[in-house]
């Protein structure tokens, strides 16, 4: 598994005033933000992971939705000039991975990063603890396998056999003799 950590420098700072700002629904019902600046024909996006962990989503749908608001935002360096176009929704997209709206960020550019050194870190254990799962869970079906063919082949091989008690003999009541 390779992955380069994020970095501020792999990213281009972004500052306009969009002519349109919406929120929309993903299929899930999970909102996102669409926005489109004023010369240009790619489509911004906030995503829906995005959105889900800004500081205050509600406050940032009303700062930005405000006649005439100043958006700055972070996308990927060269993703303006290669835009995404999603299969479902061919259209070029750019993703926004950081969020200010006048002086208030509500979503920092280090905080994005952060989020991907913590999902890269899930995935390193993902990828470690799932094969290892596998190999448990496969060698297991195997001893099963096992014993239920040698319990077949011999009804009483799988049942364990009682042990005789060595020593006392079990009293049959509980009367003492009498002498």
């Amino acid at each position: 598994m390779t992955h380069s950590p994020m970095r501020v420098e792999a990213f281009e700072y972004v500052v306009a005033t969009p002519i349109s700002v919406e929120v929309l629904k993903s299929s899930d019902g999970k909102a996102f933000v669409e926005l489109y600046l004023p010369d240009d024909p790619i489509r911004y996006r906030v995503a829906v992971e995005r959105l889900r962990d800004f500081d205050d989503p509600g406050a940032f749908v009303r700062a930005a939705t405000r006649k005439g608001a100043v958006f700055g935002f972070h996308v990927k360096r060269g993703a303006r000039q290669n835009p995404e176009v999603p299969p479902l929704d061919p259209k070029p997209t750019v993703f926004a991975e950081s969020m200010m709206v006048g002086d208030h960020e509500f979503y920092p550019i280090k905080k994005r990063i952060a989020s991907d050194e913590r999902e890269q870190l899930y995935t390193r254990i993902g990828a470690v603890f799932c094969p290892l799962l596998a190999l448990y869970l496969g060698h297991s079906l195997w001893v099963e396998r096992r014993r239920s063919k040698t319990a077949a082949s011999d009804p009483g091989a799988g049942v364990p056999k009682r042990r005789k008690r060595k020593g006392k003999k079990a009293a049959t009541s509980g009367a003492r003799p009498e002498a």
